[in-house]
């Protein structure tokens, strides 16, 4: 099975504010309701997580599993453009065997708990190790290192962090 690296802009500081604490209540107890309630209060600003188009009133009727994952999926794309991805796809993992250790830690960042709604990994980035990953990257080079380093140059710009996602 392969992977592929997607990689958003990300607004670290309003999910950290907002979200983090009822994700992380949600995630230890597995109780969704935290996230349903979030979804409902900022249902302008929630968007489908694999198109990109903002939710409307039935979302609920978009949810496969309806568990904590799914709906911690939907509720983070607040804080993220889906259809925005600057990652390196399928590039990842021969671009990550070649890469010194400080640059391969750049390309994902930190997990939040047990969150991994695709069950393949996901990571975060606040816009301080933004920053630090844009630096670890600059003598990286090739097509899929230079869309990634625009990619985290403009969250960093924009005072933004990254979610990484597969």
């Amino acid at each position: 099975m392969s992977f592929s690296h997607k990689a958003f802009s990300f607004d670290w500081a309003a999910f950290e504010r907002e979200l983090a604490p009822k994700l992380k209540q949600a995630l230890q107890l597995e109780d969704a309701r935290p996230l349903e309630d979030f979804i409902e209060a900022h249902i302008d600003s929630v968007r489908d997580p694999y198109e990109g188009e903002p939710v409307t009133e039935d979302w609920r009727s978009m949810l496969e599993a309806g568990d904590v994952q799914e709906l911690a999926d939907f509720a983070l794309t607040r804080y993220y453009q889906p259809s925005a991805d600057f990652g390196i796809g399928e590039e990842w993992e021969a671009l990550s065997r070649e890469m010194p250790e400080a640059e391969r830690a750049a390309l994902l960042g930190s997990a939040f708990e047990s969150f991994d709604p695709g069950r393949m990994g996901s990571y975060f980035q606040s816009e301080r190790v933004a920053a630090d990953s844009l630096r670890a990257l600059r003598n990286s080079s090739g097509t899929a290192a230079e869309r990634l380093k625009q990619g985290l140059s403009e969250a960093v710009d924009s005072g933004r962090g990254i979610y990484v996602t597969f």
